[in-house]
């Protein structure tokens, strides 16, 4: 070597890092969405805030909650090799709503029933027409035809009515004699409703 100073220069640059988003169902753990995957350096600024709106998840969800390997934050600066964000959802509420009611009337003949439930559940209504509230006096008709009696709830609110009419009742007179019960003339029915 001829010379008195050799000169080395080492470089260096930014670690590369991964920001993972995953989006999961808050009851199941399965995953909702394919996750995200962001590429990043250290000390670079991160904010994921807007990446829980992911239009990829099924409308029957409602974003719950969050967890973050970084101290449960959404923003921050980069400072470890992998961050891992998992947005939780959950089934949005919904309701079932059964009316019992005079036939071609909105006149309620029992309380409603009220059943809570959550979108993409499955459900079945058909029972509910033999509600053990309906007096004795009345009928069933028909429901309406608006929702189907069963099936998966896709939307807030579902409504039932069930309609019932008055039942007939037969009227029969009979002509007797007071003693001796002898036919003293025909007898005479007649079909009524109560």
């Amino acid at each position: 070597v001829n010379q008195d100073l050799i000169t080395i220069n080492y470089y260096y640059k930014l670690k590369s890092t991964k920001i993972i988003i995953n989006y999961l169902d808050e009851e199941t753990n399965n995953e909702l969405a394919t996750s995200t995957l962001l590429d990043k350096k250290y000390d670079d600024n991160y904010d994921v805030t807007g990446y829980k709106n992911n239009s990829n998840i099924l409308s029957d969800y409602v974003f719950s909650k969050f967890t973050s390997s970084t101290n449960n934050e959404l923003t921050g600066v980069v400072n470890k090799n992998e961050i891992i964000i998992n947005y939780y959802y959950k089934l949005k509420d919904a309701k079932i709503l059964i009316n019992y009611l005079i036939e071609g009337t909105n006149t309620k003949i029992a309380d409603s029933t009220n059943i809570q439930t959550k979108y993409g559940k499955q459900y079945d209504v058909t029972d509910y027409k033999d509600n053990k509230n309906i007096p004795n006096k009345y009928i069933y008709s028909k429901s309406s035809t608006e929702y189907p009696l069963s099936g998966t709830v896709n939307q807030d609110l579902i409504t039932i009515n069930y309609y019932y009419k008055l039942k007939s009742a037969k009227i029969i007179v009979k002509y007797l004699e007071n003693e001796t019960n002898k036919i003293l003339s025909n007898e005479y029915s007649s079909t009524i409703k109560y």
